[in-house]
């Protein structure tokens, strides 16, 4: 049995981050929950810290407080192997450039929840 695969997950809209991290459960994750950028950004760090073993963060873009692209910013000043994910409903050309700059897939919502599945499990490291 593999060492457990963890996500990190940042979505202030409570509806759906409980469908993403319902999702990620059942697919054998697990996953640390924050409801703004601010929080995530804590769990994520202390966490490299303490054990790095953190798969991938997936961010919404637009949350109180910390926004996805400052945290995958911080995220990448202290460890640039970190894959992340951002998803956002306001994808707009600088968003898309920004999170291209700092290598980082981004989502458009509404967006298939296989979609999402396919591109967090790609960086799922071997056992």
């Amino acid at each position: 049995m593999g060492l457990p695969r963890h996500v990190f997950l940042g979505e202030d809209d409570r509806e759906m981050r409980r469908l993403l991290a319902d999702m990620f459960r059942r697919d054998g994750w697990e996953v640390v929950e924050a409801s703004n950028g601010a929080h995530l950004l804590e769990l994520v760090l202390r966490r490299v810290v303490d054990d790095p073993a953190i798969d991938v963060v997936v961010s919404d873009v637009r949350m109180p407080g910390m926004n996805g692209l400052d945290v995958l910013g911080a995220i990448r000043r202290r460890d640039g192997s970190i894959p992340v994910v951002l998803i956002t409903a306001f994808g707009d050309a600088e968003v898309r450039r920004a999170a291209r700059l700092l290598d980082a897939e981004l989502l458009d919502k509404p967006f298939a929840l296989e979609r999402l599945r396919s591109l967090v499990t790609r960086w799922v490291r071997a056992p």
